[in-house]
């Protein structure tokens, strides 16, 4: 978490979210099923271009008071409540109630990930309160001016140095990546997978 405070103040980033993710049962009246969680900071809207239908997304208060609050991905949406508004009632988490406070608009898949399958929570509430932990998985920020993307890969690279005190670069604890090198390489695992 104090790596994204600290890349937030890169001149060139306008937003960033950290995310962590799981698997656990969730309830509704007499529904249980497995879904995917996504913890996720406040700005990520912002940073994915994506909207929400019902309701709204969680805030930064609620985030850093690591309130038990969830947006529901579109299918979630319909597989626990068929149509019905969801925004003000309760599911239940890991034996924690959460309020529904949004809906996200259809969003399809990403990097071979179903978004609308997912269910939103405050980052901190999900490291805390549902998997114990205190890192992000990874980190997805949003620039200024994406002419300069090579340039901003390497002053972050230099900040999360500075941040895990890496002097060798040889022992990088972390990988920097843009969008376009993010999707190179994922072609190629699937092409690698495909090839099998």
């Amino acid at each position: 978490n104090d790596d994204l405070d600290a890349i937030r103040k890169d001149k060139n980033i306008s937003s960033i979210y950290g995310a962590v993710m799981g698997q656990e049962l969730v309830s509704y009246e007499d529904l249980l099923k497995k879904i995917f969680l996504m913890g996720v900071s406040y700005e990520a809207p912002e940073v994915d271009g994506s909207n929400v239908k019902l309701g709204r997304f969680f805030t930064r208060e609620e985030e850093y008071s690591m309130s038990q609050v969830a947006v529901l991905g579109y299918k979630v949406w319909q597989d626990l409540f068929d149509d019905e508004n969801p925004v003000g009632k309760s599911i239940s988490i890991k034996g924690k109630k959460f309020k529904i406070v949004g809906v996200m608009d259809e969003r399809g898949t990403a990097f071979m990930m179903d978004l609308d399958n997912n269910i939103y929570m405050p980052l901190e509430t999900m490291q805390k309160r549902i998997l114990g932990t205190d890192y992000v998985s990874f980190a997805v920020a949003k620039m200024k001016d994406p002419t300069i993307a090579k340039k901003t890969q390497e002053d972050l690279t230099y900040i999360m140095r500075e941040q895990h005190d890496i002097t060798d670069p040889d022992k990088d604890d972390f990988a920097v990546n843009t969008m376009d090198e993010a999707q190179e390489m994922l072609g190629s695992i699937v092409s690698g997978i495909t090839a099998l």
